[in-house]
């Protein structure tokens, strides 16, 4: 049905507490009212068929402002999941080379020496917080190797990245660590576009162009850069945790720890279950409709990943249990869909599953703190819990 535009939404994006519990509003929505308007000018889409059908229309639903709910982030350049098609285009082709399947293959040794450093810093026993002492350093570390940015910088860049995921889709432009940021990935780019082009990690690849690419500013490089770490850092650090705490808390850690062939599966279904990044959000060029609800131009619209996931008339009555099992788990929305879809998916992946199996190989009866319980972390768009308390065993 048509959504009344003088009710109350079931589902807020501007509400702090739907944020911090959104799977009940959510489930709400998809029932009442699939698309609704929070407030003038925002529109919120929540089943699996209608978050489809706007990730697969880019010609009318325009990344530009994608993560500020209001207006536009004010950047020195536009990033890859800001921009549309032509710039889009080029821009993905120049950074899929780097996602190719032969050098995530390459990659994978450094993974493996990440996560092995990671893990002798864990005891063969007790009680911690595999949060802190574990996950949080695994996907900076890689992502930060993959770049090129010396070793040097990496816990200070951890530690302004974590404060700047905290803080979108609020505004960031006086945000000390923004400028923290900015300013030590500079000096990394004005050392590297000085010396001799190696074409060995994204930074070469950035700043010296192949055959039929644009040559890109500093500026720019450094910007695609921060997109680079803020996709990549909190998104997997939350596809890692989720899927150990999903494992635990239905006991089937064991069952994984038995038998690995379905190491793979876990982390789609938890991406399904538990999406890293909640939202995204597109601007409407043109009118549309969306169901029988119409989409007025320059309308910001939030696709709920989070929902869309969680949809049962497309993934059945059980859609919000972690089934270990599923068939077709990564069908899920997570990563997006079409020309937009996360370029980053493949690490994630990889990261995910080296780091599961190397916690299998040393804890296979690993177990949650009789004490825990489960805090989302102070992320509007992000999920996954605050920490994780486990017994190592």
């Amino acid at each position: 049905m048509s959504e009344d535009r003088t009710a109350t939404p079931p589902f807020n994006p501007l509400d702090a507490a739907h944020l911090n519990d959104p799977d009940g509003p959510l489930a709400v929505a998809r029932t009442r009212c699939p698309v609704s308007f929070p407030r003038p000018n925002l529109a919120s889409v929540v089943t699996d068929e209608d978050v489809r059908y706007v990730l697969s229309r880019p010609e009318v639903y325009s990344n530009r402002g994608n993560f500020a709910i209001d207006g536009e982030l004010e950047l020195p350049a536009q990033l890859i999941t800001m921009i549309d098609p032509p710039e889009h285009t080029e821009l993905r082709g120049r950074l899929l080379r780097w996602f190719a399947p032969p050098r995530l293959r390459a990659l994978r040794p450094e993974v493996e020496r990440i996560v092995d450093k990671a893990m002798a810093g864990l005891p063969a026993s007790g009680e911690v917080d595999l949060y802190e002492s574990f996950v949080r350093a695994v996907p900076a570390s890689v992502v930060f190797a993959f770049i090129g940015l010396p070793e040097h910088l990496w816990r200070d860049l951890e530690d302004w990245t974590d404060v700047i995921n905290e803080t979108m889709p609020e505004p960031l432009i006086d945000l000390p660590e923004m400028g923290n940021m900015i300013q030590a990935i500079t000096e990394v780019v004005d050392r590297r576009r000085a010396g001799p082009p190696e074409l060995r990690d994204v930074i070469d690849g950035l700043l010296h162009p192949q055959s039929g690419e644009q040559e890109l500013s500093n500026v720019a490089a450094v910007t695609h850069i921060m997109q680079l770490i803020l996709a990549a850092t909190d998104t997997t650090r939350s596809l890692i945790l989720n899927t150990v705490y999903s494992l635990l808390a239905t006991d089937q850690w064991q069952t994984l720890a038995r038998d690995r062939s379905k190491v793979a599966n876990a982390v789609e279904e938890s991406l399904r279950l538990d999406t890293p990044l909640q939202f995204v959000l597109r601007t409407a060029v043109r009118e549309d409709t969306i169901g029988d609800t119409v989409i007025p131009a320059e309308t910001k619209v939030l696709i709920s990943l989070q929902s869309g996931n969680r949809d049962e008339q497309s993934w059945g009555p059980d859609a919000e249990e972690f089934r270990l099992d599923r068939d077709a788990a990564s069908a899920h929305l997570a990563f997006g869909r079409g020309i937009h879809t996360c370029i980053g998916a493949p690490l994630a992946r990889l990261e995910s599953v080296c780091a599961l199996n190397a916690l299998l190989d040393a804890y296979p009866r690993m177990s949650l703190s009789d004490s825990y319980q489960w805090e989302k972390v102070r992320a509007p768009m992000m999920r996954r819990p605050k920490n994780l308390l486990v017994v190592l065993g």
